[in-house]
């Protein structure tokens, strides 16, 4: 038993049940129908079942956001440890994933625009209200420190320290307060961790229309905020961001704390007016809600972007995906996606959820196993490797300088010359491409070695005078562009880079997924097909010169619909390289990204469901001619389970 355990057996809980503020034993009585002892229930067996002491406490809440503190009654915690530790009591619906109800969460603009023109000063809160971070939660930047200046465990004992300066100096503290609790080691910290701030905090767009009508209202507009950062700091944040305040107020400076409700105070004696001529706007319910209505000001809890996001059901799908990953990759994403809800088209969005996401990890695995394997040329394989090569010249060429080209390494292409090469197995196939050419019985070993003539002189030309060339695809079974590039350009081929394998290989290659595929990757991979691709028409061959010989014309609807994946997918790459360099530590892995449009395919809309009846299971001549419409696929994913 622990020294907290022990010393909680030798004060009466029920007591501290009771005299809590924040126990509203009437508004439990009625929630939770109890007719007994409210508070005797509360403590026995009421917060095992995730009852909440009143409307300003979630016990579940405070438990997930406190790991530490297993087992014990999270209100009794709170009122003898936690508030002396600078842990904060949490809300119901506080913004934890696991208590969304799926009801949208609105702002009522009209509402707030009729109070500011009623008062006198307009006060915000700053990190969540004014700013947002681009991560789902503040402290992943913690995360991102330590890998970025691989400073190992550098999370923990940030957190670490600055629950211990708050316990021994028994205040509220600044960042100086908290670094002296810090190894010296992580010193160097205190400036990165200041300068991330203020890089990577920028305009929270829903908030931004209310500090507005502030200003072109001629209001006094102040910001007051319980934060580590001294005014310094969150003034520089704010100016960064755009924001003309008049006062800020941070509890830091003050040793005041909105949640105490003592900074609201000390705001409305310095402001020399009546609380009732203030109205504050901030996310959290009881500092900025509850102790500002406590204190005579007016006030209303804004949610945070991703709670106002993630509230609606045709998100439902990102919900979920968070549920099941808490890396710092999936917190950059959910952060991103919250603030790119823009009013585009099905398939620019699907470019920007799913395409870019994809995308972006695969080509910085892509750049730098060649960096480490001295590739000096990429070939990206038609038509997987399209956007790929229109992404890395424009986003990743300039940092790793390799060369790069565009190669017809389609399986039709390949099999075509199969008389040559080899490459072709199955008769079937080879003889349904021919059919395509019109040709005869009594030609098909002449035209096969023609094909096969051609496809070598383009990879030749293509190739020029590089030794150590990789090719570039996406998802594969049979590694069949990788092998045809080592037939025709024999030992100049150093190795293949894929998305992910549905199985072995002898030769050599490189994987992005750590695992084999499967069954339950099948449809997730037709996905990527067609959001990693090309608005091209199946290629079955190469000319005299070069030039492609496609199956048939591509229509122009094919050719818009690609147009808005392609320009919701640079829309993604755009909106990153606002707040990162391109790194891994940033990017979601492939098992991640698998994940992802798992619980897209799941929990997309109907709506979705009829736009996706646009897209062609497969348009390849060398597959099957009875293969389901996406639709059908997905209905049946949902029922079987892959």
């Amino acid at each position: 038993m622990g020294l907290k355990e022990k010393l909680l057996l030798k004060i009466n809980p029920k007591i501290i049940i009771e005299k809590s503020a924040y126990f509203d034993k009437d508004w439990y009585k009625e929630k939770y129908q109890i007719e007994e002892d409210p508070a005797a229930h509360y403590l026995n067996e009421g917060w095992q079942k995730e009852y909440n002491p009143s409307e300003r406490f979630s016990s579940k809440d405070y438990l997930i956001n406190n790991p530490d503190i297993s087992g014990i009654n999270p209100l009794v915690h709170y009122e003898v440890f936690g508030r002396f530790e600078g842990r904060r009591p949490f809300i119901p619906r506080s913004g934890n994933v696991s208590d969304y109800d799926l009801e949208d969460v609105e702002l009522n603009y009209e509402k707030y625009c009729r109070t500011i023109n009623e008062k006198k000063i307009i006060s915000f809160d700053v990190f969540d209200t004014l700013v947002n971070r681009p991560f789902y939660k503040a402290d992943d930047l913690f995360k991102y420190l330590e890998i970025k200046y691989e400073a190992d465990d550098f999370y923990k004992v940030r957190k670490e320290a600055e629950k211990k300066a708050r316990k021994e100096l028994k205040k509220e503290v600044n960042l100086d307060e908290i670094y002296q609790f810090i190894d010296e080691k992580y010193k160097f910290l205190y400036d990165k961790e200041i300068e991330y701030e203020i890089k990577h905090c920028h305009i929270n767009p829903l908030i931004r229309p209310i500090y507005e009508e502030a200003k072109e209202s001629g209001k006094r507009v102040i910001a007051v905020s319980d934060m580590y950062l001294d005014e310094t700091v969150i003034g520089k944040i704010l100016d960064k961001s755009l924001y003309q305040m008049d006062k800020i107020y941070v509890s830091c400076n003050l040793n005041k704390t909105k949640g105490s409700g003592e900074l609201f105070r000390y705001v409305i004696e310095k402001e020399g007016v009546n609380p009732d001529e203030i109205v504050h706007f901030g996310d959290n319910y009881i500092s900025d809600y509850s102790e500002a209505v406590s204190n005579g000001l007016s006030a209303y809890q804004t949610p945070k972007i991703v709670d106002h996001v993630l509230s609606k059901k045709d998100n439902k799908f990102v919900l979920s995906f968070m549920n099941m990953h808490k890396s710092l990759s999936s917190s950059a994403y959910i952060a991103q996606f919250a603030e790119h809800q823009n009013e585009e088209s099905f398939f620019t969005k699907l470019g920007y959820n799913l395409g870019g996401p994809l995308a972006s990890g695969y080509l910085y695995f892509i750049c730098e196993r060649a960096k480490e394997k001295n590739i000096d040329k990429l070939l990206f394989v038609s038509r997987d490797g399209y956007i790929l090569k229109y992404l890395y010249e424009k986003y990743f060429y300039e940092k790793y300088l390799i060369p790069c080209a565009y190669a017809y390494l389609s399986r039709a292409a390949i099999f075509a010359g199969t008389k040559e090469n080899g490459l072709c197995n199955d008769k079937t196939k080879f003889l349904s491409i021919a059919k395509l050419f019109n040709i005869d019985s009594e030609n098909l070993e002449d035209w096969s070695k023609e094909r096969s003539y051609y496809l070598r002189k383009h990879l030749e030309m293509i190739s020029e005078n590089s030794k150590n060339i990789a090719t570039v695809d996406m998802f594969s079974g049979n590694y069949t562009s990788q092998k045809g590039a080592e037939y025709y350009l024999k030992n100049r081929i150093g190795t293949g880079f894929y998305a992910g394998n549905f199985a072995e290989c002898e030769i050599n290659h490189d994987s992005f997924c750590k695992r084999l595929l499967g069954m339950r990757d099948n449809l997730p991979v037709k996905m990527s097909e067609f959001l990693i691709s090309s608005f091209e028409s199946p290629v079955v061959g190469v000319d005299l010169d070069g030039k492609p010989v496609y199956e048939n014309e591509t229509s122009e609807l094919k050719i818009k619909r690609y147009e808005e994946i392609k320009k919701g997918i640079v829309e993604y790459f755009d909106d990153y390289s606002m707040y990162f360099d391109i790194g891994k530590e940033y990017l979601l892995t492939v098992e991640e990204w698998l994940d992802l449009c798992d619980c897209y395919l799941r929990e997309c809309p109907d709506k979705d469901l009829e736009s996706l009846t646009e897209i062609i299971d497969s348009e390849n001549p060398v597959s099957r001619n009875d293969d389901k419409n996406i639709r059908q696929l997905i209905e049946l994913y949902r029922e079987k389970g892959y």
